[in-house]
């Protein structure tokens, strides 16, 4: 095993959960977590969502996410806002507890945790590849009308031209649609 593998490992106690990486405590996560993660009477809350990758970022520094109240903040407060607010820039030194997690415009990856109509989470992951922006979307429900609307709300004239280039790949990445659907999209989408 080289140094840069991680090890990660699975405490279960009654009432939380410890998770180690080379013997080292990243996090605890309580049963409440779970059960909200995984309930079917509800969508799943953004502060869990927010929860998940940041224990993801834990044990793989380089992934950056946006907070799961970016896009229901771009299609509210439009572009400036939400990027002063959700990204690494120039002025973000001004609050520097908030900047830990935060993705820089040009980071390679950015994965974009997208609640939609208040009600359905869908995956969008924002990927450099060769200098070529490509757009992962992923819908549990592979439905076409909520893939439309989210290529216009993350659209170049929606956002700018840095981060959607006119020249951005979308790919659709068609996934089985279980029946009857009962809220499984955020633990999907995760």
């Amino acid at each position: 095993m080289t140094s840069s593998m991680l090890l990660t490992e699975i405490y279960f106690f009654p009432n939380d959960y410890l998770l180690f990486t080379n013997r080292v405590l990243i996090t605890s996560i309580t049963n409440l977590v779970f059960t909200n993660l995984l309930s079917f009477d509800s969508p799943t809350p953004d502060s869990i969502i927010h929860n998940i990758l940041s224990i993801c970022q834990k044990t793989h520094p380089s992934l950056k996410f946006l907070d799961p109240q970016f896009s229901s903040a771009l299609s509210q407060q439009g572009w400036k806002q939400s990027y002063t607010k959700f990204f690494l820039h120039e002025n973000s030194s001004q609050y520097p507890q908030m900047t830990q997690r935060k993705p820089f415009i040009h980071d390679p990856i950015i994965i974009i945790p997208f609640f939609i109509r208040d009600s359905h989470w869908v995956a969008v992951v924002c990927r450099e590849i060769h200098g070529h922006i490509y757009f992962l979307y992923s819908d549990d429900l592979n439905s076409g009308p909520i893939f439309e609307s989210i290529k216009d709300i993350l659209s170049q004239d929606n956002t700018s031209s840095l981060f959607h280039p006119h020249n951005v790949t979308w790919i659709n990445i068609k996934v089985i649609t279980y029946h009857p659907h009962s809220n499984e999209c955020g633990p999907r989408m995760l």
